[in-house]
């Protein structure tokens, strides 16, 4: 018998990649999904083996048998469901657009659904886009949920420009 691939040696990241780009897509079209999340007026179709690989909260619900979730109306409150299309994306693919405009929400959201690596890759995008005018709302959102590095960079940030700190709003 023929193996492309040695025993014991994972598959090529591409060819991951490849595979979970093309679940995402069927997520996307409703093909194969056997799971849906509600959130903010929104139903987004799923696999349930995904979701509950990536997230121990709907690991839990997908392990009770239930076929949908909702999301608590606190965690996406948008209109349009934005922020859970953003959260399946992450599960799926490894990333989303992340902004200043929608960390607090995806922050709040990865939090309620367990999901440490979104809740370190925003704090990295607010660490990496630090910046004077944001340093308020991101050193709230690293108080509330305990990034010290992130408290730390912005205090440092704070002193060093203590004059513009101290004369902006």
């Amino acid at each position: 018998t023929f193996h492309s691939n040695n025993m014991g040696t994972p598959p090529d990241k591409d060819y991951t990649a490849d595979v979970m780009q093309t679940m995402y897509q069927f997520s996307k079209d409703g093909i194969f999904s056997d799971f849906q999340v509600k959130a903010g007026g929104r139903t987004v179709n799923c696999h349930k083996a995904i979701i509950s690989a990536k997230s121990a909260f709907f690991r839990s619900i997908s392990h009770s048998g239930s076929h949908e979730a909702v999301l608590d109306s606190s965690v996406t409150t948008d209109e349009h469901g934005y922020i859970l299309d953003l959260l399946i994306e992450f599960m799926y693919i490894g990333n989303c657009n992340i902004t200043a405009y929608n960390v607090a929400s995806l922050l709040l959201a990865a939090d309620f659904i367990q999901l440490k690596e979104l809740t370190e890759t925003c704090e990295s995008f607010m660490s990496s886009t630090l910046n004077v005018d944001q340093l308020e709302s991101f050193y709230q959102l690293a108080k509330k949920f305990h990034m010290q590095a992130l408290c730390d960079e912005c205090l440092h940030l704070a002193k060093k420009n203590f004059t513009e700190v101290a004369s902006s709003d």
